[in-house]
């Protein structure tokens, strides 16, 4: 079930790196910090972590840099994930935000915005298209 989707045009001074550092700086400063996490900007990267899993791939020939983690819930029962997907070549980026559940998954009344996310909309370089 996607919980929150947008599409975004990014200015001329935002890149992969930046990228990065906003959502290793997220990762790591959350509850969802993976604690042995090295990344070394491999093109094609998977690290998983008890019950949660980065992904990243960056698909050159199409100039697009993707982004998944997820995360289990024990108590919940429901799976959490977050999808960025960068568009370096025509400076646009994605956000995505699922929860999958399951017959034995528990309500889950709301959710908030993965806080990566109101750091990447807050920051002055990206420009609103759609929503």
């Amino acid at each position: 079930m996607i919980s929150y989707y947008t599409h975004l045009n990014t200015k001329d001074n935002f890149n992969k790196e930046v990228l990065f550092s906003y959502f290793f700086d997220w990762l790591q400063t959350s509850k969802n910090k993976m604690n042995d996490l090295k990344y070394s900007n491999e093109s094609s990267f998977e690290y998983k972590e008890n019950r949660k899993c980065l992904k990243i791939e960056d698909f050159n020939e199409y100039h697009i840099l993707g982004i998944q983690f997820t995360t289990s819930d024990n108590y919940k029962k429901a799976q959490f994930v977050v999808e960025i997907l960068y568009d370096y070549k025509y400076q646009a980026i994605d956000l995505g935000f699922y929860k999958e559940l399951n017959e034995d998954s528990k309500y889950i009344s709301a959710l908030s915005l993965p806080n990566i996310f109101i750091n990447l909309l807050s920051f002055s370089m990206v420009v609103f298209v759609e929503s």
